[in-house]
């Protein structure tokens, strides 16, 4: 079924509390097909569609957290990045 999509690496992302965090993950697919995005975080949801993360962290977040985005294209292959954010006041 081709090559699984390729997520850029996304490290350490750093927001802080009350201000509005917005970041894209971008994945490529070598095989130029649709790509959809997936996550693990409780701090956030992905767009699926688009890859933005955006949110507004609260006071109860400020702190280190890890989370996982996949991205999958049609023919069911993936590729998972894991990623830090840190929250600060």
């Amino acid at each position: 079924f081709g090559l699984k999509p390729a997520i850029k690496n996304i490290g350490y992302l750093r927001a802080y509390f009350g201000k509005l965090f917005s970041y894209t993950v971008n994945a490529t697919s070598s095989n130029n097909l649709t790509v959809v995005y997936t996550d693990n975080s409780e701090l956030f949801n992905i767009n699926q569609y688009t890859g933005l993360i955006n949110f507004t962290p609260q006071i109860s977040q400020i702190g280190e957290h890890s989370f996982n985005i996949t991205a999958i294209d049609q023919n069911g292959n993936y590729d998972i990045k894991q990623g830090y954010i840190i929250i600060n006041s």
